[in-house]
């Protein structure tokens, strides 16, 4: 009876270790002396616990390598070179029952092979060396808690301790001195790492340091597999490698990515995407408000290169400019025309000099009053003072008046000026809505509205319903930016908003603007800078 239970529960483990084996990409092939007093099955067990820990993250994207593993007493190495049946060669420099010196090694490696190790500059190898030391740890932690309930034998569950300890004692080695940030780290030991590559004490601290990004989010280890692709193995500055890195790895990544290179100081983009300021020559100066009822007064310039002044009217598809005092376009008995309408496809720019007058906003309390960048999903910016959330709309103090943004028009909320901008690819289709923290963390989470406090209520999955402050938060997406061009024109404001507008309408001291994601805007013509054909 009892032979027959040991032969179902050994079918039982064959049938689970065929299982996993047709999940897994990757193979192993182990050579078969030189390992001490270790039995084969029990060394492949440990090599695909410590292999399988990082590698289930993998998703679609599973690594088909099949990896010879052989013994090195000199040191553990993946070599450039393959066997003659195009193997990866791994050597490893450990023996007997030493099971977590197997799985650090083997981690290290395998992080190696996932990374699509190849030959190049050794400048930046170091970062490569680095997540193959994060691998081990992270592989290490993940057994630990594994092998509890569900170690490769059940009479191996009481080694998950072992494991625990022998990780927790690297854990304490790598330790970042008392007060210093990996920012400074990073700064002080740049220079060495670029000489030397593979200071194991050095890689182990930087690994620690960023071993929370890779366990909060292990759904991004995928992102190694393209570390290498590229420009990846050129001689170019670390800042450089991390943007070539973020450009190779799909678009889902992204946000992974930039806050990895936030860890080290380092701001992708920033300076080569932000919007450039306005000239002095091209500010201008606001228009004069007038008494109410006064309208609009402002010139357009025709594509011709004409120009033409007096009071202007908006409509779909038209712009009517009265009293004109510029050249005339007929005579009449004073040998000047009235009044004209413009299509608004033959109409270049258009200023204003003087609106009408509107009752100032009144003051709301709650939301700090800073700048916020609102981004819309046809691609407009619209830059104000934003008061209040609600499920159905959002609304900004610009200048002296209110403009509400209907919430289905909004995309994203860049409450950190810049941070959409230096980091346009964090809002790419494949990003779910949430919100990015100060500290770079991105979570998935619904927004609902603020609080009078001056916070932002969220619900996640995770979560559940939750106040965040919003001193700590650098953006908020709600939906996704699918930017497409304007019908008509793209408007300016003195505040730095840029409007795609498919059609204006001017109705006494406001324009009406139907941007290009197909909601209505509301602003204030004080506000406006110039008003720009589309194409221009």
């Amino acid at each position: 009876m009892q032979t027959k239970i040991a032969l179902m529960m050994a079918l039982m483990m064959l049938s689970a270790a065929s299982a996993q084996n047709g999940t897994r990409g990757y193979r192993i092939h182990l050579e078969k002396t030189g390992w001490g007093e270790a039995s084969l099955n029990d060394i492949k067990a440990v090599l695909h616990s410590s292999c399988d820990s990082i590698h289930r993250h993998f998703a679609d994207l599973k690594e088909k390598e099949v990896i010879y593993v052989r013994r090195n007493k000199s040191g553990p190495i993946t070599l450039f070179k393959r066997n003659l049946r195009g193997e990866v060669i791994v050597e490893l420099n450990t023996g007997d029952r030493f099971w977590c010196q197997y799985s650090y090694q083997m981690a290290h490696e395998f992080c190696h092979v996932l990374c699509r190790f190849r030959p190049g500059s050794q400048r930046n190898l170091w970062f490569e060396e680095t997540l193959c030391e994060l691998a081990s740890i992270f592989s290490l932690r993940a057994m630990a808690k594994d092998w509890k309930t569900n170690a490769p034998y059940p009479n191996w569950k009481g080694y998950s301790e072992a494991i625990h300890d022998y990780v927790s004692n690297l854990e304490k080695q790598f330790t970042m001195p008392d007060g210093m940030t990996l920012v400074d780290y990073y700064k002080e030991q740049a220079e060495a790492l670029r000489k030397n590559p593979t200071d194991r004490p050095v890689n182990g601290k930087v690994a620690l340091a960023l071993l929370s990004a890779f366990e909060t989010n292990p759904e991004h280890w995928p992102a190694v597999a393209y570390l290498n692709s590229g420009k990846g193995k050129d001689d170019i500055s670390f800042a450089n490698y991390l943007r070539n890195w973020n450009e190779q790895a799909p678009p889902k990544h992204s946000i992974f990515i930039h806050s990895i290179a936030r860890h080290f100081g380092i701001d992708l983009y920033r300076k080569a995407t932000q919007t450039p300021p306005l000239k002095k020559t091209e500010i201008g100066l606001k228009p004069q408000i007038t008494v109410v009822g006064s309208g609009i007064e402002g010139s357009i310039t025709v594509n011709a290169g004409d120009k033409f002044s007096g009071k202007l009217a908006f409509e779909p598809g038209t712009i009517h400019v009265s009293g004109v005092d510029g050249k005339p376009l007929s005579s009449d008995e004073s040998g000047l025309e009235s009044a004209k309408t413009f299509a608004t496809e033959k109409v270049k720019t258009v200023h204003f000099t003087k609106v009408e007058a509107e009752t100032a906003a009144p003051e709301e309390k709650g939301i700090p009053p800073h700048q916020r960048r609102i981004w819309l999903t046809g691609g407009s910016l619209v830059v104000g003072e934003m008061t209040h959330v609600d499920s159905k709309s959002i609304t900004l103090k610009i200048g002296t008046g209110l403009t509400i943004l209907p919430r289905a028009a909004v995309a994203v909320i860049d409450m950190g000026g810049g941070t959409v901008e230096g980091e346009w690819r964090l809002m790419l289709e494949e990003t779910p809505p949430g919100y990015l923290l100060e500290n770079n963390n991105f979570v998935e989470a619904k927004l609902e509205g603020t609080t009078k406090k001056g916070e932002f209520t969220t619900w996640s999955p995770i979560f559940g319903r939750k106040e965040v402050a919003l001193s700590r938060v650098r953006a908020v997406k709600l939906a996704s930016i699918h930017k497409r061009p304007p019908k008509e024109f793209k408007v300016s404001t003195h505040s730095g908003s840029m409007i795609l507008a498919d059609s204006i309408i001017s109705k006494g001291a406001r324009l009406i603007i139907r941007d290009n994601s197909r909601y209505f805007l509301n602003i204030l013509a004080s506000e406006v800078l110039e008003i720009r054909q589309a194409g221009g």
